[in-house]
């Protein structure tokens, strides 16, 4: 996060009870933690699509009708 603040990166959310604009060093404890909440579900839905991108490539590369994902 320490990255993001002299780049000028903010959050916007657009409606709900949070809306409005929060900052990665924001003065309150909610602009922090909406931050970090945020970057906690992008690292997470990163890894899952390099999870699902490399199992997607595993079934690729297997003569068709084999899964070395289906237990026998």
């Amino acid at each position: 996060m320490e990255e993001l603040a002299p780049r000028g990166i903010n959050l916007h959310i657009l409606s709900g009870v949070s809306a409005g604009i929060h900052r990665p060093h924001g003065k309150s404890f909610a602009d922090r933690m909406l931050f970090v909440l945020a970057a906690m579900a992008t690292e997470m839905e990163r890894d899952l699509i390099s999870e699902r991108t490399m199992d997607g490539l595993a079934l690729a590369a297997i003569p068709w009708g084999l899964n070395p994902f289906e237990r026998s």
